[in-house]
């Protein structure tokens, strides 16, 4: 077998195994019911409003804790990315694909050596889109899950 022939099947292989992490990223699979009133204060907050503007959106960041962290961002922005840059919630890259968020709510994801990345999601399903390119939708919930491979 040749170089070129079996680093094509490694990237192949990588590309499904971060396919695959990527698709059960957005979905928590926990047990949805606490054991105890602390563990549910834990593990979620109450929304808070950040911005200023005519629309407005459900936002959460869920940390590798599990910890979730709930806003309705209030926006005059077209996209979703631009709107949480603006309030500070999401920061990374620009490039050629848009945003590369590694930094939500604070915490910093450098795949590179965490082998851990923010997965976006909307309505609890892996997006398509890069958060750049995903206009506002009315209705629709937007999320970061820290996703580990």
């Amino acid at each position: 077998m040749t170089k070129k022939t079996l680093s094509l099947i490694l990237s192949l292989l990588l590309t499904v195994s971060i396919a695959v992490t990527i698709l059960s990223g957005c979905n928590d699979t926990k047990d949805p019911t606490p054991s105890s009133t602390a563990e549910i204060s834990a593990s979620s907050t109450e929304a808070q409003t950040v911005g200023e503007g005519a629309k407005s959106f459900p936002f959460s960041a869920t940390d590798g804790d599990g910890v979730v962290t709930n806003w309705t961002v209030r926006t005059d922005a077209d996209n979703v990315g631009d709107a949480l840059g603006v309030v500070g919630l999401v920061s990374g890259t620009v490039g050629d694909f848009g945003l590369m968020v590694d930094t939500v709510n604070g915490k910093t994801l450098v795949y590179a050596t965490d082998q851990a990345y923010w997965g976006f999601c909307i309505d609890g399903e892996m997006a398509s889109t890069g958060v750049s390119s995903t206009p506002i939708e009315e209705g629709k919930t937007y999320s970061f899950v820290y996703t580990k491979s």
